[in-house]
C-alpha cells in the first residue's frame, strides 16, 4: 500500500452549525459548595484507594512467608555445619556461636511443628552452653 501526499485527514462533509446570538438560555454549572464537596470526597476516596494498595503490597504473601524460611534455615544448616567443622578441628569461633544464636533466637511467629520448635530449642541451650565455656576459658585465661 502506497501513501501519497500528506493531505488533511478531515472529511469534506463535515461541516460545523454555529449558533448567532439566540435567545435560548446557554447550559452553564454553578460551581458551589455541593461541588466542592463533591471534588473533595472524591480525592479522599482516591487517596484511600492508593493508601490500600500500599498496604496490600506491604503484607508478605504465603511464597514471600517461604522463601524467608527457606532462606532462614539455610543460613541456620550453615552455620551448625561451619560448627561442626570447627568442633572437629578443635577450634569454634565465638563469632559463629553468637550468630548461630542470633539465627536460632529470630522465630517470627515460631514454628508450626512442635517437633521441629523442640529440636530448635535444644540447639539453642547446647550453642548458649558452648559460648558460656568460650567465655570461662577465655576469662580464666586473662
Amino acid at each position: 500500500m502506497k501513501i501519497s501526499g500528506s493531505g488533511s485527514i478531515r472529511s469534506g462533509a463535515t461541516r460545523r452549525v454555529e449558533r448567532k446570538g439566540g435567545g435560548g438560555a446557554a447550559f452553564r454549572i454553578e460551581a458551589g459548595k455541593a461541588a466542592e464537596a463533591a471534588g473533595q470526597s472524591q480525592a479522599a476516596a482516591s487517596v484511600a484507594g492508593v493508601g490500600a494498595l500500599l498496604a496490600l503490597q506491604e503484607v508478605p504473601d504465603a511464597t514471600e512467608q517461604r522463601r524467608r524460611a527457606v532462606k532462614r534455615s539455610d543460613d541456620i544448616l550453615d552455620e551448625l555445619y561451619q560448627l561442626r567443622i570447627g568442633l572437629l578441628s578443635g577450634s569454634v569461633p565465638r563469632q559463629r556461636l553468637r550468630r548461630l544464636m542470633k539465627l536460632l533466637q529470630d522465630r517470627p511467629g515460631g514454628y508450626a511443628d512442635p517437633q521441629l520448635d523442640s529440636i530448635i530449642s535444644d540447639i539453642e541451650v547446647r550453642a548458649a552452653v558452648e559460648l558460656a565455656k568460650l567465655e570461662l576459658t577465655e576469662a580464666v585465661r586473662n
